[in-house]
């Protein structure tokens, strides 16, 4: 996508710009990009007064260009974080702990509680106890029935988490968590950093 740029603040930015990386040395894109050496020898001699004179006139015509790709990857990018602080504060409010957080989620231990602060949700000590054995058999069937595909095993367990909390929501997820974990351990621990 390539775009003129008409205000004449920002073409002056850019002439900056340009100004910086002729001063710095780094002219190979410029003069790859069509430049002449001596139209950008000139370029770098403007004072600013004649520089700002120059962009109100309407000169040069300055054009940008911004790679599709670049903006999907940002945005997917931007969506997967989105998502992720969204699993973290559903999480959260349903009763997961510390522990379990710092296994499910790639985020610094200091954000995750920062988070848990924020929502006002004070972690229990100890471990989990665990549903009685009816309702602990209906839990696992449920999930080994569960069909996920993501990214990576964190996410898809996330995913899966979210799908069983909302067939047994009246059960926190440290719960199921623990429930799901009785027999193996679905996600490894992490390493400490």
């Amino acid at each position: 996508m390539k775009l003129i740029v008409t205000d004449p603040g920002l073409k002056a930015s850019l002439l900056l710009h340009m100004v910086e990386k002729i001063e710095r040395g780094e002219l190979h894109t410029l003069l790859e990009s069509g430049n002449s050496p001596e139209c950008l020898d000139q370029l770098r001699q403007l004072d600013i007064a004649s520089l700002m004179r120059l962009v109100h006139i309407g000169c040069p015509e300055v054009t940008f260009r911004v790679v599709d790709e670049s903006i999907k990857g940002g945005l997917d990018t931007l969506q997967r974080q989105n998502n992720e602080n969204d699993d973290l504060i559903y999480f959260i409010q349903n009763g997961a702990t510390q522990s379990m957080l710092g296994d499910l989620f790639r985020m610094n231990g200091d954000v995750i509680q920062s988070y848990r602060k924020l929502l006002s949700q004070e972690s229990k000590p100890g471990r989990t106890t665990l549903p009685n054995e009816k309702l602990r058999e209906g839990i696992q069937q449920h999930w080994y029935t569960l069909e996920v595909s993501c990214l990576t095993k964190a996410e898809t367990l996330r995913k899966k988490l979210r799908l069983l909390h909302g067939q047994f929501n009246d059960v926190s997820i440290d719960m199921l968590y623990a429930t799901i974990n009785e027999f193996e351990e679905v996600l490894p621990k992490r390493k400490p950093s």
